[in-house]
């Protein structure tokens, strides 16, 4: 899990080439921001054929690289850097991030650590140390620094990028309650800031007070202006056709621990329709039996070169949630309860939670997967979809209109019928954004918002 990095400034040019180098960072710099990779890095490459001794030119093309998934170009251009600019903490953090995604591991958490030990200030180095080490008390720790480091550094100087890290750090501490107390002490418009107010809403819902949290969501949606929201329907990210290949390091990783990985959810509708993932699906869904005395989902991802833990997991979750070589998988441990099957989010109670019939899985599929019989596999959909589960529906979400729900708040469910709907939205996807709404168990007064344009029906549909 890496950093969004701080774009340099351009170093003042001289001779003949001074405008070309300036106008082509300028561009450069433009294009990434706006998330153009590949013309950013072009545009890059152009101009260090031009100027190969532009430093900043170099340290942006390292992050172009870093993002475009080629660490192996990234280390090259941070090392550049940092044999004119030893010190630079952005270039080492982002050699750092190069390595790891190369496996190196051990070379990585050496940056880390050197970086936190030069610039004892830095936040981000001991994130990056917590996202890097194997050993779980280090990472609690490095968690714990970063966090105290926001909360000061707030403190003398406040800005909103820094509340938003210091927030969110909290809230990977597990310290949630503490997290909006921060938000509140810092006079922050819970209210009326449509930003803020989603931050509050997740550090509420961590907190388990899933009726504030649907509250600051709705604010968070509602607030919303047409310069946020798309004309034109963006593309949703979705998952490679190849995303299974891809995810392969980390179900290899899981089975040889003696895990048992099942297909579940949207993977297992797709098994069944398509023999194949269904192309609009954004993660990869799979179930984990634990035998009796095997290792912790947890433990397994922390410890597995390559692969980066997210901050809020520790051993014990329900729920683990995993990028693997830009694929998202979602690992949910299946736990017995009579002859049903339980999984989740977490274990707060009124948490998204679903119950499927229990079933005994059969021998492994070519990707490692165990399979369900076909009477096995029709029983769950039904019970996770409903009768109709045959026909698409791009509309459906399983978190608020699951049949299979089990004991979960029903401002949990209202929670993210708002939280998809404003997804939605930011993706020009105004249809989808009106049926979450519609799906929501408690109403969501869109009569607060002042831009019926953005909803497509209007607010009066």
């Amino acid at each position: 899990m890496t950093h969004a990095p701080d774009l340099p400034d351009p170093d003042p040019a001289t001779g003949p080439a001074q405008a070309l180098t300036a106008d082509l960072f300028a561009q450069a710099r433009t294009a990434l921001r706006s998330g153009e990779l590949a013309i950013s890095a072009q545009t890059l490459h152009r101009l260090l054929e031009i100027s190969p001794h532009h430093v900043p030119a170099r340290r942006l093309f390292g992050h172009a690289c870093l993002r475009l998934g080629k660490p192996d170009r990234a280390a090259e251009a941070y090392r550049c850097v940092l044999a004119h600019q030893p010190h630079c903490e952005d270039s080492r953090l982002g050699l750092g991030h190069a390595l790891l995604r190369l496996g190196q591991t051990g070379q990585a958490l050496e940056i880390y650590r050197d970086l936190v030990r030069h610039h004892p200030d830095s936040w981000r180095g001991y994130m990056s140390i917590a996202d890097a080490t194997p050993d779980e008390a280090e990472r609690l720790n490095a968690l714990s620094a970063s966090a105290d480091l926001l909360t000061r550094i707030h403190a003398e100087a406040p800005s909103r990028q820094i509340l938003f890290a210091c927030v969110n750090a909290r809230i990977n501490l597990r310290e949630a309650g503490k997290a909006l107390g921060e938000l509140r002490e810092a006079g922050a418009d819970l209210t009326g800031d449509p930003g803020l107010s989603n931050l509050a809403s997740r550090a509420a819902y961590f907190a388990g007070d899933f009726a504030s949290a649907f509250q600051y969501k709705v604010r968070a949606l509602t607030g919303l202006t047409p310069k946020e929201c798309p004309s034109a329907e963006a593309q949703s990210p979705c998952l490679p056709p190849n995303a299974l290949s891809l995810a392969r390091p980390l179900i290899d990783r899981l089975r040889a621990a003696g895990l048992i990985l099942v297909p579940l959810a949207g993977t297992l509708l797709g098994t069944i329709r398509t023999q194949g993932l269904i192309e609009t699906d954004r993660d990869i869904d799979l179930g984990i039996l634990r035998p009796e005395g095997h290792a912790d989902m947890v433990d397994i991802v922390r410890t597995a070169p390559g692969l980066c833990l997210n901050r809020h997991a520790r051993p014990g979750d329900r729920y683990l949630p995993v990028d693997v070589a830009g694929v998202s998988v979602d690992l949910f441990r299946l736990d017995r309860d009579n002859d049903h099957f339980c999984f989740g989010f977490s274990d707060r109670p009124g948490d998204v939670q679903w119950k499927l019939p229990a079933f005994a899985p059969l021998e492994e599929d070519a990707q490692g997967l165990a399979r369900l019989d076909r009477d096995t596999a029709h029983a769950c959909l039904r019970a996770l979809y409903g009768p109709g589960w045959r026909v698409p529906d791009p509309y459906f979400s399983s978190a608020t209109q699951s049949p299979a729900l089990y004991g979960t708040d029903l401002h949990v469910r209202a929670y993210y019928a708002a939280h998809r709907a404003r997804n939605a939205l930011l993706l020009g996807q105004s249809a989808k954004a009106w049926h979450l709404i519609c799906s929501s168990p408690l109403p969501i007064p869109l009569s607060r918002s002042r831009f019926e344009t953005i909803w497509g029906k209007g607010s009066s549909g």
